[in-house]
């Protein structure tokens, strides 16, 4: 993974009056492992605290690139000196062009390799179709065999103000790939299965609705999951799997009358009912 740029720095480096200009390109091959290209710049000046500028002799400036490795707390550094000048707005030339250059190179790649991204994104999708559609069968088999005891506990709690779930959406809220699947939001795991389904009329992103089996996970006014993800949970199954898409759980829901809002990212541990949900009135 490449992290573009990560630090700059600028220092006095002593009172003869030089300047010290760095920045870092680091592509993360792990989280140990590090691998890094700095360009630096030694300039003959500085700005002194009394006012005016201090020229160091001699009046050299040095452009330099460094190979950098990283394991852990571990670094070295392989240092290549490009040009040495007396001339100030040179070496700042010269520092400044692989910035640019850099800048230019991400703009020009960077749609290619979304493009790849999406490429992938739609073949992974392809691929896992069949599959996808079989746990969503299973899902939608799970919520019919619980719909007497979803619908009790739905009752009992609309009838003590407790927590009755509205809506609830799990998957592909937030795309980065925007790559679109011709799946609906309407394809769920409801318990409704005289209502007809509704051919797609638009292309959406893979999602899931969960309300049911969330409503069938409340117990006594509250809902309490885990930390982890909650594809184990019956009428719950991953609608997008391998395609390294963030999927999140968006819940609307009702306690003592008023209405409360949350979103979740799919592995943070869920607790419902909280006040900070609670949508203005």
């Amino acid at each position: 993974m490449l992290r573009s740029l990560v630090g700059s720095e600028m220092c006095i480096r002593d009172r003869s009056g030089r300047t010290y200009l760095s920045y870092e390109v680091v592509w993360l091959k792990s989280k140990m492992h590090h691998l890094g290209v700095r360009v630096s710049t030694t300039l003959p000046c500085s700005v002194s605290p009394l006012g005016g500028v201090l020229w160091a002799d001699p009046c050299l400036a040095m452009n330099q690139v460094s190979l950098t490795y990283t394991r852990g707390d571990h670094s070295i550094a392989i240092p290549i000196i490009l040009s040495v000048s007396d001339k100030v707005s040179r070496a700042l030339q010269v520092f400044g062009a692989p910035l640019a250059l850099y800048g230019i190179g991400r703009m020009l790649v960077q749609p290619v390799l979304k493009m790849n991204k999406m490429k992938e994104v739609r073949r992974i999708r392809a691929d896992m179709a069949e599959e996808v559609s079989a746990a969503r069968n299973r899902c939608k088999q799970e919520m019919v065999a619980l719909y007497a005891s979803i619908n009790k506990r739905r009752a009992h709690e609309a009838g003590a103000d407790g927590l009755v779930i509205t809506s609830a959406t799990y998957g592909v809220l937030q795309p980065t790939s925007s790559v679109p699947t011709t799946t609906t939001a309407t394809e769920d795991a409801t318990t409704d299965t005289t209502a007809p389904v509704a051919a797609p009329s638009h292309v959406d992103y893979p999602v899931l609705d969960i309300t049911d089996a969330l409503q069938n996970l409340v117990h006594e006014g509250t809902l309490e999951l885990a930390a982890g993800s909650k594809t184990h949970l019956p009428g719950i199954v991953d609608v997008d799997p391998g395609t390294g898409e963030k999927k999140r759980i968006h819940i609307a829901y009702t306690h003592q009358g008023l209405s409360h809002v949350v979103e979740y990212s799919e592995d943070a541990p869920i607790s419902l009912p909280q006040e900070a949900h609670q949508t203005p009135v």
